[in-house]
């Protein structure tokens, strides 16, 4: 799992705010999320989730549910929103493409797989983008996309490089949240 993320609010269009509640170990805690809903941009979707992730033979599983938590009660100002088993399966995997001089090269890739199980609540964040209504999740892939490019660009910096070249900018770059701090 990365140990390094660009603001999720930078990231997610959606996002409005968010919390490590409790760390169980160190693949497992439990978070809570609070999103924007389009329909009412004065309530917000919040919800309480045990998070989880593992890297296998250099596959990862990052898998989600929604759970209760004395630490995180239903709040006055949002709206429960459950998760039923849900999660990511990133998988890399190596395509060709045509390089700058019609040639072929192979480039390291992922297929990144999202399966989604969700309330009524949970499917309000996304449905005006199911709809044609917004385009925030196509610009939040967009965005994800743009975070993994400026990582492997920080990967293929050497500093001891004799060109000169200056290190890609990671200003917006932030530590994954320990627990009970917040990230935005």
């Amino acid at each position: 799992f990365p140990t390094r993320l660009l603001s999720i609010q930078r990231l997610d269009l959606k996002w409005h705010s968010g919390k490590v509640i409790e760390q169980l170990d160190d693949h497992t805690q439990v978070t809570h999320c609070v999103f924007k809903a389009f329909s009412s941009p004065y309530k917000y979707r919040d919800f309480c989730l045990l998070r989880s992730w593992q890297e296998v033979d250099g596959n990862y599983t990052i898998v989600h549910r929604s759970v209760t938590h004395p630490n995180v009660p239903e709040q006055k100002d949002h709206v429960r929103a459950v998760l039923l088993s849900s999660g990511f399966s990133i998988v890399p995997c190596t395509m060709q493409a045509e390089n700058d001089s019609g040639g072929l090269a192979e480039i390291d890739s992922c297929v990144v797989t999202f399966i989604a199980q969700m309330d009524r609540e949970s499917v309000m964040i996304v449905s005006p983008d199911l709809l044609g209504e917004t385009n925030e999740l196509f610009e939040s892939m967009l965005n994800i996309a743009d975070c993994i490019n400026q990582q492997d660009e920080e990967k293929e910096y050497n500093p001891h490089d004799s060109s000169g070249r200056s290190p890609p900018s990671s200003g917006h770059s932030v530590d994954l949240p320990e627990s009970k701090h917040s990230y935005s």
